[in-house]
């Protein structure tokens, strides 16, 4: 009786445990800051790293493992939207959850700071910014980049488990009045997807570059985060007498090869930024419907 009440409690503990240590796993905690020689030259990477040390619940890789295993990296290769490969095994070597990349180009007067973010369970780049770099604003690009790494860990907490790749809107007129709007529309449509948890939206040429590390690995379409494929057309229906111009809407979701469409008609082009935002985002996030038990049986009978 006693060695079944053990056997029990064990069996409670994997059952509450489990999906504690799977989170657990998949949380961006361990990370690795990779700087350009300039980044590093002016001060920028050292600062940040100070900051990141006082971050609770972080852990930095040393630079001593940085400097061996990014000796060979071109750091502009390695931040390319189809070079998961190369992120992939970069995190491997590093034993790193995230990598953050820093790099700084262009004259003195006119440089540019470009910070990339990194996952490296599959490659994924989290986040991608260009911004005015000068000396004198140092202090404030350490307190953004560090906000930027703690702002990751929470959207991410459990991992990315959601890639979202969107293609640019496809304007079917034969006008070219609205083509704008291909990519305003898309933009739009991402920036809302950005805002859930967990969801990591990408351009479609990484998302293919991912695809294609995981089916080289061997790892099946159940294994990771889901990966969907949107894209979307509109037509638009000129303004006729007092009624004003529309546009019919769209989108396509691929999942595993099985689309799912999102229809609508006769949207103002006041109501098309709403639309994109709520509903659209609403049905691209929208989970495929998995049968019960209780359904598969009875498809069974």
């Amino acid at each position: 009786m006693r060695a079944l009440r053990l056997r029990l409690l064990f069996a409670l503990v994997a059952v509450v445990c489990g999906p504690l240590a799977a989170a657990e796993d998949a949380a961006l905690k361990r990370w690795a800051v990779i700087s350009s020689a300039t980044a590093s030259q002016s001060g920028l990477a050292d600062l940040l790293t100070a900051e990141l040390t006082k971050v609770e619940g972080l852990e930095l890789v040393e630079r001593d493992e940085l400097a061996k295993a990014t000796q060979e990296l071109e750091l502009a290769a390695a931040t390319k939207a189809d070079n998961a490969a190369a992120r992939l095994k970069l995190g491997k070597l590093l034993g790193a959850d995230a990598l953050l990349f820093l790099s700084i180009a262009g004259e003195k007067q006119q440089q540019t700071l470009r910070v990339v973010v990194s996952e490296c369970r599959v490659g994924a780049r989290l986040h991608v910014e260009r911004l005015a770099f000068e000396q004198q604003q140092l202090p404030a690009l350490t307190t953004h980049c560090r906000d930027l790494v703690v702002s990751t860990r929470q959207r991410y907490s459990k991992g990315v488990q959601q890639i979202i790749a969107v293609a640019n809107f496809a304007a079917r007129n034969l006008t070219k009045e609205h083509d704008h709007l291909q990519q305003s529309y898309a933009e739009l449509l991402q920036q809302s997807l950005l805002n859930e948890s967990g969801v990591a939206v990408l351009e479609i040429e990484e998302a293919r570059a991912i695809a294609r590390e995981r089916s080289i690995s061997g790892k099946s379409a159940e294994e990771g985060p889901t990966s969907r494929l949107v894209s979307a057309e509109f037509e638009m229906n000129p303004a006729e007498s007092e009624k004003p111009t529309t546009l019919r809407l769209t989108v396509r979701v691929e999942e595993n090869a099985k689309p799912r469409v999102f229809h609508r008609e006769g949207v103002t082009l006041a109501d098309a930024p709403e639309l994109l935002v709520t509903d659209v985002a609403s049905f691209v996030l929208e989970q495929e419907h998995q049968p019960t038990p209780s359904e598969v049986t009875r498809k069974r009978q």
